[in-house]
């Protein structure tokens, strides 16, 4: 073998090995592939058993009672990191509002369908994309918990209710979505 024919024996060998190497980045990395559309393909987010949270949130919630008006409100809390998706529960329209004041403070989501049998109220420190209002899907990611310090009743960052017209908090489905007692 000829000077000549080692190295481009070394140089096919180099190939090889770079083209196994960049196979086995792109199955190991996790990269983003673009797809015919040439959108890039992000990991789909999946709510928990809850629906509202992924699932290793969904039992950290604690009962929060406020009274107003002579009238006790029900809630969820929750002291969750900042980034924490949440979903939409319900097919509906994503209302968004800031809130400032006691016993509210940071931002309020509301989704209510056709019916407005049910209304969904996320309040607390809640980082949006933007404020404008959206047809939204069961499931679908509606915003992210933010990261500017804003509590609400009892120090959570987040609360969550259920209210029928009323408004009356549903604790049925409150309970039977956080297992709660």
């Amino acid at each position: 073998m000829g000077k000549k024919s080692l190295i481009i024996f070394i140089g096919l060998i180099a190939v090889v090995l770079s083209v196994l190497f960049f196979f086995f980045l792109q199955k190991n990395a996790q990269i983003p592939i673009a797809k015919k559309d040439n959108k890039i393909a992000q990991p789909r987010l999946i709510p928990g058993s809850c629906k509202i949270l992924p699932e290793e949130f969904c039992s950290r919630g604690e009962r929060v009672v406020s009274v107003s008006n002579g009238k006790n409100y029900t809630y969820v809390g929750f002291h969750l990191p900042p980034g924490t998706p949440l979903f939409s529960l319900i097919d509906g329209l994503l209302l968004k509002a800031v809130e400032g004041g006691n016993p509210y403070s940071g931002f309020l989501a509301q989704v209510r369908d056709d019916t407005q049998s049910h209304g969904y109220a996320f309040r607390g420190d809640i980082a949006f994309d933007n404020m404008l209002q959206r047809n939204v899907k069961a499931g679908d990611k509606i915003a992210n918990i933010g990261n500017s310090g804003v509590t609400n009743l009892g120090g959570y960052n987040f609360i969550f209710t259920i209210n029928t017209p009323g408004p009356v908090t549903d604790e049925e489905m409150m309970r039977t979505l956080f297992r709660m007692k």
